[in-house]
């Protein structure tokens, strides 16, 4: 025990302990030698007590020493409360030097006639601790998504909703699953073996035909072109899938201001095709049809022929059949009602007419009205919708509406012959029954798929149909018939064939016309012009050797 350990102790009798111990051993080290000596001073409680019974000497020197060293502060508490079991509430009265707390030395028995305190604790025992704070109130839930009415008044479909918590995703397997903790809590991963957790069941009827009806009553009746929608359409999915499809339309319509901020007519590009594949905005659809289909530059190279046509001499009988068939178009569209202001069954007819004077070898024929009518729903203007319907009866579809409709026969044989070699099963299915081709594809070729598909999809469609020609129409064929092959080979009949080939123009799969157009690029394979061309030569001379 030295002196700086005595005096920083835990305990203020630890000071007079160490100077006891100083004189103790000063006195065995001077033994020997002739200091001066003076009497040690007394401790509180009575005279010093040396090894022998007789009063304890001291190195004056040492003791003057040890005497200029400043007394401690107030008493430190020890760490139990108490002071040593053989100290008295004044010091360490009576202690040996062996009983000094620290000391390494035995244990010695303490002097004869004291008697052992304890010490009551200097201070009180510290408080308990406090109640816990309470839990943070639950925080409220977030606001509803606005509706895209706010920025586009044409269509007011609600945004896309936020991406769903991970309590609320389904685990894959092998994978971990987030538990929902108490509220203001961030809850808990617990890891699982084995397959996935089952997924939650189906929210009652009624929720799902109240969420059913809050999509009816924000989805507009009408269509942004006109078009009601039916009694059996599904507006909860609709709403699904244009929420997100709006955002692609969205980044796309970046892209074409970006490409088309120069103006001056859409040449076919490599960029131009890719961006046509990923789709065309609305507002551009019109130029890059015109610029794709060659329709633009003849309309600049034949200035005011359009009105000329109109103005030329009358066929009665042409003007009777197209006059016959405008009343018939489109029957759910609002356009087209003699109601509307202004109503397209003139310009519709208009059109109609200047082509068949511009194409004598057509005329007119039932199934041109449809695309007419598409086409100036789009462009808006009769002398556009004219020049892109030459483009497509004319150069990318030849022969399809001619009296005979060799064209049309033709790919519809060719179609069957892409089945046979891609699709046996089907093949063999339609042989097997003795269905022609003709009876369940003739009004997917006639018409280009209007009123057949979705008219978003019908349009995505059209737009790389006047970019890449007709080989548009096998992909779009092929990937419905792939797609549902499973649901035709249970078909028994030829009624039943029929039916299912009609089923699978409707449902979802072609609703959602962005991943519906990704399909028919991927699902076909491989599907080259060459080829169809072949295929087209030996078609051709098969039915011209039928007659």
């Amino acid at each position: 025990m030295n002196i700086k350990t005595a005096v920083t102790g835990q305990n203020s009798g630890l000071w007079t302990c160490a100077v006891l111990r100083f004189k103790r051993l000063s006195q065995e080290s001077t033994a020997n030698s002739s200091p001066t000596f003076a009497p040690g001073p007394e401790a509180p409680g009575g005279p010093w007590v040396g090894r022998r019974g007789g009063p304890r000497r001291t190195c004056s020197a040492s003791f003057a020493r040890l005497s200029s060293i400043p007394a401690p502060g107030p008493p430190i508490p020890h760490p139990t409360g108490l002071l040593p079991p053989a100290c008295g509430p004044g010091g360490l009265q009576g202690c040996g030097p062996s009983q000094a707390p620290g000391s390494n030395s035995p244990g010695r028995r303490p002097a004869q006639g004291r008697q052992e305190q304890v010490q009551p604790p200097l201070y009180p025992p510290p408080p308990p601790p406090p109640h816990p704070p309470p839990p943070p109130p639950p925080r409220p839930a977030p606001p509803r998504p606005p509706l895209l009415s706010h920025s586009h008044p044409s269509l007011p479909i609600p945004l896309p909703s936020p991406r769903p918590s991970p309590a609320s995703r389904r685990p894959r397997p092998g994978g971990r699953t987030r538990a929902a903790g108490s509220p203001g809590s961030p809850g808990r991963w617990t890891w699982h073996r084995g397959p996935a957790p089952r997924r939650p069941c189906r929210p009652p009827r009624m929720e799902t035909a109240g969420r059913a009806q809050a999509a009816r009553d924000r989805v507009p009746r009408v269509d942004p072109y006109g078009f009601e929608r039916p009694e059996d359409f599904d507006y909860a999915a609709y709403e699904e899938f244009f929420s997100a499809y709006l955002v692609i339309l969205t980044r796309r319509a970046i892209k074409w201001s970006k490409l088309l901020k120069g103006g001056g007519g859409v040449q076919k590009s490599m960029t131009v095709k890719r961006y046509i594949r990923k789709g065309v905005p609305l507002e551009h659809r019109a130029r890059v049809w015109m610029g794709v289909s060659g329709a633009q530059a003849q309309m600049d190279r034949n200035p005011g022929y359009y009105h000329r046509l109109l103005q030329g001499e009358r066929n009665d009988s042409l003007e009777e059949a197209i006059r016959t068939d405008v009343t018939r178009t489109f029957p759910d569209n609002v356009r087209f009602r003699k109601g509307a202001e202004p109503c397209l069954q003139r310009t519709l007819y208009n059109v109609l007419l200047a082509y068949g004077h511009h194409n004598r070898g057509v005329g007119y024929c039932q199934g041109m009205n449809f695309i007419a009518g598409y086409l100036i729903l789009i462009t808006k203007n009769e002398e556009e919708a004219f020049w892109l319907l030459d483009a497509l009866v004319g150069r990318i579809l030849p022969d399809y509406y001619s009296p005979s409709m060799l064209g049309l026969r033709m790919d519809q044989e060719v179609l069957g012959e892409l089945v046979r070699t891609k699709l046996p099963a089907v093949a063999a299915l339609m042989d097997g029954h003795g269905v022609l081709w003709t009876l369940v594809v003739s009004r997917w070729f006639i018409c280009l798929f209007v009123d057949v598909l979705p008219v978003e999809t019908v349009l995505r469609v059209w737009d790389c149909l006047f970019s890449e020609g007709s080989k548009i129409i096998f992909r779009v064929a092929l990937t419905l018939i792939k797609q549902h092959q499973a649901f035709i080979l249970e078909a028994t009949s030829v009624p039943d064939i029929c039916e299912r080939f009609k089923e699978i123009t409707r449902g979802g799969f072609v609703t959602e016309c962005h991943a519906f157009m990704q399909k028919i690029f991927s699902e076909p394979g491989s599907l080259s012009m060459a080829h169809i061309t072949r295929l087209r030569e030996r078609c051709r001379a098969k039915l011209l050797a039928q007659g």
